[in-house]
């Protein structure tokens, strides 16, 4: 990847929509996280607002970009995040034992009430209007999953490129055949990669980004996305240590979460500033609807996202 060595890393995006001259410092928006568009509407898919809310979002950002990548990801709310949602149906389905692992991101299709097909729809429409405009498939397990996606967006016209998220363990396994189902992309989500190969709630003293376990399975989706011709972005909302721990990589290989963005590039900081607390906000807002409903543990409020310290903190 030596053309790659010299080029900006992209952006994460949470909801926030940055000036077009941030984002002329950076390689585009190597994630663009939905679920933060669906907590600021408040609404699911199904309803119109949402629809239009995401739409005009995503065709502003396409907009200041001038051309640089924009990859959007499917949205990943897990079953009791929906739940709060102000349009939810009453489901007894929000209350699972393990969330991270239940009904969330592609899987939300195969239960009651799904809004899976709302967005399908909308975003292959999108994509036909915006060049620039790559789709990612969160939480994936498998080849079958991408394929059954990717052939969901085709029978609505969609083109793509499409991408896809790296977090699950049998993904890194079966790496090679979900880039045969038609991925040009790939993002590895440090946050829920690191613990499900460990096996370690995060904020716990067993979750570690450094493992050699975890490096060597980043490593390996690096190595395997270099030999295939295919785009590999790291993201997570990790500090500077974990670039650090993988020096042999470029810096444009990561995408940086925008609230976290002055950490790695202090010159930036005023063009950081707009909305740097958007993300941990809306994340607070919902977690406190969460516990309201019961579906949720007050100690475990926004740390379970995997949100840093020093993010959260800034709202005092």
């Amino acid at each position: 990847m030596p053309e790659e060595s010299e080029s900006p890393p992209s952006v994460t995006l949470s909801g926030e929509l940055p000036t077009k001259e941030f984002l002329g410092r950076t390689g585009g928006v190597g994630l663009l996280r939905s679920e933060y568009l669906i907590r600021n509407v408040g609404l699911s898919w199904a309803a119109d607002a949402t629809r239009r809310a995401v739409a005009d979002h995503v065709s502003e950002l396409h907009a200041r970009l001038d051309g640089r990548p924009l990859w959007y990801r499917f949205c990943d709310l897990e079953a009791r995040d929906v739940a709060v949602l102000a349009d939810a149906p009453e489901t007894p389905a929000a209350r699972e034992d393990n969330p991270i692992i239940g009904r969330r991101a592609l899987r939300r299709n195969a239960g009651p009430h799904s809004d899976l097909d709302d967005e399908i729809r909308v975003l292959a429409a999108l994509a036909s209007d915006l060049p620039d405009l790559g789709l990612v498939a969160p939480f994936v397990r498998d080849e079958r999953e991408v394929a059954s996606w990717i052939g969901a967006l085709r029978a609505q016209g969609c083109a793509g490129p499409f991408g896809a998220m790296i977090e699950i363990p049998s993904a890194v396994s079966r790496l090679e055949q979900i880039i045969d189902a038609g991925v040009s992309y790939l993002v590895v989500g440090m946050n829920d990669l690191t613990g499900l190969l460990l096996g370690a709630g995060r904020g716990t003293g067993l979750y570690d980004y450094h493992h050699p376990v975890v490096l060597d399975a980043v490593r390996h989706i690096c190595l395997t996305g270099a030999r295939r011709g295919v785009t590999v972005r790291i993201a997570g909302n990790f500090g500077r240590e974990v670039p650090s721990s993988l020096p042999e990589l470029p810096v444009s290989t990561f995408s940086w979460h925008y609230q976290d963005w002055a950490e790695f590039r202090p010159e930036d900081e005023a063009l950081a500033a707009p909305d740097r607390d958007m993300a941990a906000r809306l994340r607070k807002a919902s977690d406190e609807r969460l516990i309201a409903a019961g579906l949720m543990d007050a100690s475990n409020a926004v740390r379970v996202a995997g949100m840093r310290a020093e993010t959260v903190g800034r709202l005092g």
